[in-house]
């Protein structure tokens, strides 16, 4: 229960220390508009919001592309262990699923992004952008937790100083019964992204 917390909590963190430090990072880019009945709630958004939005969605595209690798890893070693058809069927349909939702989520994303940063202001294209900013905290968080689940933690070896550690597959465990049970459990949790959630135009 602490570990998926934990999970939980550096999810949002994530998901939120890129929208503050993308921000940050940009003050000549952005403008800060008042909104509410007395105009005293500050909305930070982007004067050019199409300019904007391929650097704001790499960090969370990358993210998510990661769980469609960690399938391709998953599969990989249910197959060297002989995990059997059940796990390995599961395997490719849920990496499909992710695909297609990843494709989605790119969609929800720009649409949400761009009539926020538009309109600001706008109580529905408030709600629409934090409500998918919501999504993309669950989706990482779920996939963090996955990854945490059926991955062998890595021995730390001591490295030269100024030396960047190359970079290596995860192990992936050799329990078959912890293997299919947690993809179980992360099926379970997965709930696809609806086309009709793609609906909001600025």
């Amino acid at each position: 229960m602490k570990k998926n917390l934990w999970i939980l909590v550096l999810g949002i963190i994530a998901v939120a220390s890129v929208v503050i430090v993308f921000l940050l990072r940009s003050p000549d880019k952005t403008r800060t508009l008042y909104c509410g009945p007395d105009k005293t709630d500050p909305a930070i958004v982007f004067k050019n919001p199409d300019d904007a939005f391929p650097s704001f969605a790499s960090g969370y595209n990358v993210k998510l592309e990661a769980g469609v690798n960690l399938m391709d890893t998953l599969k990989e070693a249910a197959s060297d262990i002989n995990a059997g058809s059940e796990i390995q069927t599961e395997i490719v349909e849920l990496r499909e699923k992710l695909n297609q939702d990843n494709i989605r989520m790119q969609e929800l994303m720009k649409s949400c992004f761009l009539a926020y940063h538009t309109r600001p202001c706008n109580p529905e294209a408030s709600k629409r952008y934090f409500d998918m900013l919501d999504t993309l905290i669950s989706r990482i968080t779920n996939l963090e937790e996955l990854k945490a689940s059926v991955v062998v933690p890595e021995s730390v070896e001591p490295t030269p100083k100024d030396t960047a550690a190359p970079p290596s597959t995860p192990e992936i465990s050799k329990d078959t019964a912890k293997l299919k049970r947690e993809l179980f459990r992360f099926k379970r949790r997965y709930t696809p992204l609806k086309l009709n959630e793609v609906k909001v135009r600025p």
